[in-house]
């Protein structure tokens, strides 16, 4: 996260292979397949996630930066769901809007 990558890809293990063979970015491993969040698509929520972060985990924490998260982004498709907190809902908010919901509302949502 030092590095400025969001708080789940600096938890991918994806992203260390990269590093490993002399790139900073996961592009390289992920040999063209999409990855990301809602800051470069507002319906992906780390499709190619692999690491230690459960998808609770992920919906729990701010996908940014980890603190608690405020908001969901409702992405069914894709994930489930991916927190932002209080600080970073409102980067997400115009790409996102339509998917999200509160925090508390997480369990009731199909």
């Amino acid at each position: 996260m030092s590095m400025k990558f969001a708080f789940v890809c600096a938890h991918c293990v994806k992203l260390y292979r990269g590093f490993q063979k002399g790139v900073n970015h996961c592009g390289y491993e992920l040999h063209g397949k999409d990855c990301g969040g809602p800051m470069g698509n507002p319906r992906m929520a780390f499709p190619q996630y692999e690491g230690v972060l459960t998808r609770q985990t992920i919906a729990d924490k701010c996908f940014l930066c980890g603190k608690p998260s405020e908001k969901l982004i409702h992405l069914p498709e894709n994930g489930g769901f991916l927190g932002a907190c209080k600080e970073h809902v409102e980067m997400v908010r115009p790409n996102s809007s339509k998917a999200m919901v509160p925090v508390e509302q997480k369990e009731t949502i199909a």
